[in-house]
């Protein structure tokens, strides 16, 4: 009767996939409470400091001291100007904002990758 008909047309999967994590924009409180709900200190009223915000994507070149070399990860402002970074190796504490490069500005969520499987399907 009829005959079967040859697919010529390939499928293709991706090698990789986007990660998408939900991370925060950070919380308003004006104050610390201590374990009695009484206010034990003052919060900072800006939440970017030295132009970087807590969530930040960075680039930090770091000349000389501990951490010496390239950073990047996730910034976490302080007022002081000395910032720590979580890296996928670790945390990189008190990285003067000095030595920083903006990346990627936070949007309430941190991106990555992983690799397909290609077992499944």
């Amino acid at each position: 009767m009829g005959e079967l008909a040859e697919s010529t047309s390939l499928v293709s999967h991706p090698n990789a996939v986007l990660v998408v994590i939900a991370t925060g924009r950070g919380v308003y409180a004006r104050t610390t409470p201590d374990k009695f709900g009484f206010p034990r200190l003052r919060r900072p009223r800006q939440k970017q400091h030295h132009g970087y915000a807590t969530g930040d994507l960075v680039a930090a070149s770091l000349p000389s001291g501990k951490y010496r070399g390239h950073h990047m990860g996730r910034v976490a402002v302080r007022a002081t100007g000395r910032f720590n970074i979580r890296t996928a190796s670790g945390l990189v504490q008190g990285v003067h904002h000095r030595h920083l490069r903006m990346l990627k500005r936070a949007d309430g969520y941190g991106y990555g990758t992983r690799p397909e499987d290609s077992s499944t399907g």
